[in-house]
């Protein structure tokens, strides 16, 4: 149903000179082993999300770059490669959750998959904020080796950047 209130993002959009959206992140490096348990229904069946709906916006002002999303069921590395190959530089800021944590079978990420992430995440050279689905566990990992390059939000918490 065509509507010109909405448009569709593919790949990328440029909002203006500050603002873009990207999506359609794909591949399966160190993917999150809790997407497992996530589907979608395609047809009459229900198969494996591949998260290409997923949206991540990148704020650009005062020549600083900020990568803001929700949950990170692509995986955040994947996601930090996808800007890089649509012509962005790694963020110097990012805010969202890493998805490294399982709710619904109260599972944490496997620790040698966290710290493969951590050293990747602390070779970009950002500085990363994180909250709810990253989980506690995987987040004590990722303070330990990334220290004062990773910080953590929860519910009425104010970052000024």
């Amino acid at each position: 149903m065509p509507n010109d209130r909405f448009i569709f993002v593919g790949n990328q959009i440029v909002i203006d000179e500050e603002l873009e959206l990207c999506s359609n992140v794909k591949g399966t490096v160190l993917n999150p082993s809790g997407n497992k348990d996530l589907l979608t229904k395609l047809e009459s069946s229900l198969v494996q999300d591949d998260f290409a709906h997923e949206q991540n916006l990148i704020i650009k002002e005062d020549g600083k770059t900020l990568l803001v999303a929700g949950c990170a069921h692509n995986g955040i590395v994947k996601i930090i490669d996808h800007l890089r190959a649509t012509g962005n530089d790694s963020p110097d800021h990012g805010i969202r959750g890493f998805h490294l944590y399982n709710r619904s079978a109260d599972k944490h990420e496997d620790p040698a998959i966290v710290r493969l992430i951590t050293e990747y995440l602390k070779n970009t050279g950002s500085k990363y904020y994180t909250c709810h689905c990253t989980g506690l566990e995987s987040y004590k990992i990722l303070k330990e080796i990334m220290g004062e390059k990773i910080g953590y939000l929860a519910t009425g918490s104010q970052l000024i950047i």
